[in-house]
This record gives C-alpha cells, sequence and structure tokens, in this order.
C-alpha cells in the first residue's frame, strides 16, 4: 500500500502500513487495480465458499486501501474439491474491466477437464459497481495466459490462439460488455514459444491505442527476446 503523490512530490510514492485484506485466496494470484476515474480499488482473487464447498473467483472493493467491501463472488461452479482430486482446472487469471458509468466486469480462465489446453475465458458483468453478476459465460479459448485492459467503456484481452504446435497472439475488444467481439491477430508471423505461466503486457489508452509487451523466439536460437507493439 502507498499513499497517492502529486506533481510537486515527483511523483513518488510513500510507503504506509500494511493492511490486511483477506486470506481467501488459494489458488489465483491476485489482481490489483484502481478505477481509472474514482480512484477506487478493485481486488481480484479466487475466494473459499462456506466450508471450502466452492473456490470462487471473486472481487473486493475499497475506497481507502484499509477497509473493503464484502467478497463479491461472480461463480459458484467451480469445485473446490474437483481442483484437489484433480478432477478440473482451477480459476486464474481473474481480472477487473472498468465499463461505462457503473458496469464492470469480470474475466477469469477455468475449466471442467484437468491440465488440459486450449482452456476456455468467462466473463461476468455486474450494473452495481461490482456488488452483484450476472451469470458468467464463455466468450473465448486461449493457449496461454491472459491479460486485459479497458479504457472509455472499451476492453480488450490479449491470449493465444491456433493449436498446440503453432501459435498467435491475439486481441480480442469490445464495446459492449462482451457481448460482441473483434479479434486481431497482433504477433503477425513472430514465432511464439509455448507459455502457460506468464502473460503478456497490455495497455489501452483513453484514445483506444492498445499496447502490447510480449516475448518472441529468435529464429536463429532457442532463447526468447521481447517485442514492443
Amino acid at each position: 500500500m502507498v499513499n497517492p503523490t502529486s506533481q510537486e512530490e515527483g511523483y513518488i510514492p510513500v510507503k504506509s502500513n500494511f493492511e490486511d485484506v483477506t486470506g481467501a485466496q488459494v489458488y489465483a494470484s491476485p489482481w490489483l487495480r484502481a478505477h481509472p476515474k474514482t480512484g477506487e480499488l478493485f481486488l481480484t482473487l479466487d475466494a473459499q465458499e462456506g466450508d471450502m464447498l466452492y473456490v470462487t473467483p471473486s472481487l473486493l472493493r475499497s475506497d481507502d486501501g484499509i477497509s473493503w467491501s464484502r467478497t463479491t463472488r461472480a461463480d459458484l461452479h467451480i469445485s473446490a474439491s474437483d481442483i484437489a482430486s484433480p478432477r478440473a482446472t482451477g480459476p486464474d487469471d481473474i481480472q477487473v474491466l472498468f465499463g461505462k458509468e457503473n458496469n464492470i466486469s469480470l474475466i477469469w480462465v477455468w475449466d471442467s477437464e484437468p491440465w488440459g489446453w486450449p482452456r476456455t475465458v468467462w466473463m461476468a458483468n455486474s450494473m452495481d459497481g461490482g456488488q452483484t453478476f450476472g451469470e458468467p459465460t464463455p466468450i473465448l479459448e486461449t493457449w496461454g495466459p491472459i491479460n486485459s485492459a479497458s479504457a472509455n467503456g472499451s476492453f480488450s484481452i490479449v491470449y493465444r490462439v491456433g493449436t498446440e504446435d503453432e501459435q498467435q497472439l491475439a486481441v480480442a475488444t469490445t464495446v459492449d460488455n462482451g457481448q460482441t467481439w473483434q479479434t486481431a491477430i497482433a504477433s503477425s508471423d513472430m514465432i511464439l514459444a509455448f507459455e502457460a505461466d506468464k502473460g503478456p503486457g497490455i495497455s489501452m489508452s483513453p484514445d483506444g491505442t492498445i499496447d502490447l509487451v510480449f516475448y518472441v523466439q529468435d529464429s536463429t536460437s532457442e532463447e526468447c527476446v521481447m517485442n514492443v507493439e
């Protein structure tokens, strides 16, 4: 946690006291994002429901980083026992996207089969700022980790398309909270090494410009080099 800063202070953040938020995360790494207009903090993670019956994509909200809302759960179909067996893949890459007005969405990767690729990306939408979510729906499949960004009600998701032997980096965009999508290939003919752990970086400016940072494999070696688009 850091204190707000300003131009006069050189935008140098000052550390403040650490605050406990929750002990609920059990599988996916947590993500923290701030609303670009209100500054409200949104923490996404997977949280237990009841006596470890479910492990659900969840959301916590805070205006000050100290007091946090009650956990909002976006899906109650993911069984903890199935993940531990394992009979299913645990939820991962749980991220929040900021829509217009009070609309936000959660996306995550999860499948009812273990250890398989490609994996399904799901979305659940909220009309009340994340207090409640509608029924989640599958929106696409990916051969690797995903990342996402949003600006002015537009959402973008970077993911992998293709086959087990040959993949490309794609970016899907939507302006209607995931009702319709447009997809474009971002990696062209560059060679992508299979990577199951590290997703590409993505940002989206207010005018809709999308920037990507990702690794490609040098055709003359087995090592990877960074590429910026």
